[in-house]
């Protein structure tokens, strides 16, 4: 009735207003002018675990502000100077902090043109990789992009290490971020959103062996992105589609993993590894999906059958007119394991009911690929751990034997996962016309 209809409308919108909440705001990145905007969710920084923040305050007591000025040394050199090497870099300004004479901001440019720092974070290194480490001191950050870097890279050049410090800290984002009294710190995971282009180059930046590394990272990978896309995965080098490596997801003990991922655009195709194809090749083309593996190639496993002289449809107490052979049937199911979930199955994990009907030929060979692709243990391996993008590549290798070709084709099994899920995706790639051409039936 409408009545009814509408009055648990209305219950319903009561309910809602009882129980709906502020939000607090998203937090906006404060980073770049050249690449503003991003923003954090406020769920992620409310469960992140910021770091402490030190600033310095006219009533603190002494031992407190010596706290603050250890804080500003560990951010600037990466360490405890003063209690692990007995240095202690700007003495007089030290003081002058203390008793209130300069504020925090003046004193973390001191220590910048310092001499103990000259001697550890630019004289050791190249100018483009000190401009990197002077982001990290100063700013608490990474380099956002190629124009940025060019903009430091020149004045270190012409002015040196002191027009560098002061270039970073007279800076608006140095004012708008930390202040005149706060200690810098890293603007990491949880603080702000982070960029996808530096990724790789952030993480190592904010390792504490970054100083030990002396080879520039962020110019390189800048340059590398205007260049034409590389023979690699796009998750980076280490990320290859062989069976026995899968880069960063699977690490490897005899895989270099790199860490620069490369702009995969949409035309941009997978080259693939040699498998003994007949016609390898990199389009989903008739030739390609008819291809028969050479001798060297993987080992083909076929479902045989011999004619028993029955009902090709077996009734109750009919014989089909075709039956598998016992060994053949045995062989095959354990191929299939092993090629679907990746071993023979341990206890639990075999679907009996599917291999005896498998015998009895009431299902075919794909209806057994299905079943056991549909089962807990392959949802377990290779969905249920791995985000969508991965588990979709993976799934792909299991079930049609081969990479994906490129992103256009993750997309296509991006949408059917997020409409009809994981069994929409195993249903979608053992009903394509490639499983079909490729493999029948048996």
């Amino acid at each position: 009735q409408p009545q009814a209809r509408q009055l648990v409308i209305d219950c319903f919108n009561v309910l809602l207003q009882e129980l709906a909440v502020p939000m607090p705001s998203t937090r906006q990145r404060l980073g770049s002018p050249v690449n503003q905007g991003l923003q954090l969710p406020a769920t992620y920084a409310l469960a992140a675990e910021g770091r402490q923040r030190y600033v310095m305050k006219p009533r603190m007591s002494g031992a407190q502000k010596a706290e603050v000025i250890r804080a500003a040394y560990r951010q600037v050199f990466e360490r405890d100077i003063a209690k692990a090497y007995s240095q202690m870099p700007c003495p007089v300004e030290a003081t002058q902090v203390r008793q209130g004479d300069i504020s925090m901001r003046e004193f973390i440019r001191a220590l910048g043109r310092s001499k103990e720092y000259r001697n550890q974070f630019y004289a050791r290194f190249s100018n483009s990789r000190a401009v990197e480490l002077a982001f990290r001191h100063f700013l608490g950050r990474g380099i956002s992009s190629r124009e940025e870097f060019t903009y430091y890279f020149d004045i270190v050049s012409a002015q040196g290490l002191p027009g560098l410090v002061d270039c970073l800290v007279n800076s608006m984002e140095y004012a708008r971020v930390f202040g005149e009294e706060t200690v810098p710190y890293l603007r990491d995971l949880g603080e702000e959103a982070q960029e996808s282009a530096g990724w790789g180059s952030n993480r190592k930046l904010f390792r504490f062996s970054a100083p030990f590394e002396g080879a520039p990272q962020y110019v390189t990978l800048y340059a590398s992105y205007r260049q034409a896309f590389p023979d690699q995965h796009a998750y980076g080098g280490g990320n290859d589609p062989l069976a026995l490596n899968y880069g960063a997801i699977f690490p490897s003990g005899t895989a270099s993993v790199a860490t620069r991922p490369a702009p995969a655009p949409y035309d941009s195709r997978r080259i693939l590894i040699g498998n003994g194809m007949a016609q390898p090749g990199q389009m989903d083309s008739p030739q390609f999906r008819s291809a028969q593996p050479r001798r060297v190639g993987p080992r083909v496993v076929r479902l045989q059958q011999i004619a028993t002289g029955g009902n090709s449809v077996p009734r109750r107490s009919g014989q089909p007119s075709i039956r598998n052979t016992e060994a053949s049937t045995q062989a095959v199911i354990r191929a299939v394991y092993a090629q679907v979930l990746g071993n023979a199955g341990y206890a639990g994990e075999r679907n009996t009911v599917a291999e005896i009907k498998l015998e009895n030929g009431d299902i075919c060979l794909r209806d057994f690929v299905r079943q056991v692709a549909r089962s807990d243990a392959f949802r377990r391996r290779y969905w249920s751990g791995l985000y969508i993008t991965k588990a979709i590549e993976v799934m792909h290798r299991r079930l049609l034997g081969r990479p994906t070709f490129g992103r256009w084709e993750i997309d296509a099994y991006f949408d059917t996962a997020a409409r009809r899920g994981f069994y929409g995706v195993v249903e979608a790639m053992l009903s394509s016309r490639e499983y079909t051409t490729c493999f029948g039936e048996d």
